[in-house]
């Protein structure tokens, strides 16, 4: 029975830890897409384009074919290399995009569905309409393809 109640309450205890850093650690920054403005399903109305001058990783040039969503924004990088060491720490890059250029994209399959195939959409496959400033996500690479890209 002790061993059940000291259970519970080493539970508790990381439990508590846990929210108090989760709700520390987004102190100090800002985001422009806030929790409450995303979709039912998940998927923000809009993702915010960043693109800086250089890549904040490595310093090189920036392709925007290589790039990570983090918290509501599409960041580019120069290599997968300096998407691997940004994702392994975001906070530690984010003050790095402070100068880059942004836009904001419409998302336009608010729903969460890949249009192409109507399964769960995921945000490492997508495409951008340069024109209309949109960005559609996709379930997987064969639906991207078969999407024309």
């Amino acid at each position: 029975m002790s061993r059940c109640f000291l259970f519970a309450v080493l539970l508790c205890m990381l439990l508590t830890c846990n929210t108090l850093m989760a709700e520390t650690s987004h102190q100090g920054h800002d985001h422009a897409i806030a929790p409450e403005d995303k979709t039912a399903s998940g998927i923000p109305d809009v993702i915010v384009e960043v693109t800086p001058e250089k890549c904040p990783i490595m310093g090189g040039e920036v392709n925007k074919k290589v790039s990570s969503i983090y918290q509501g924004h599409l960041y580019h990088f120069c290599c997968q290399g300096c998407i691997s060491t940004f994702e392994a720490d975001p906070a530690k890059y984010l003050g790095q995009f402070k100068d880059a250029a942004t836009r904001t994209l419409k998302v336009t399959n608010i729903d969460g569905k890949c249009p192409i195939s109507g399964l769960e959409a995921s945000f490492k496959f997508y495409k951008i309409d340069e024109k209309a400033s949109t960005i559609t996500f996709y379930h997987d690479q064969k639906s991207l393809e078969s999407a024309g890209e």
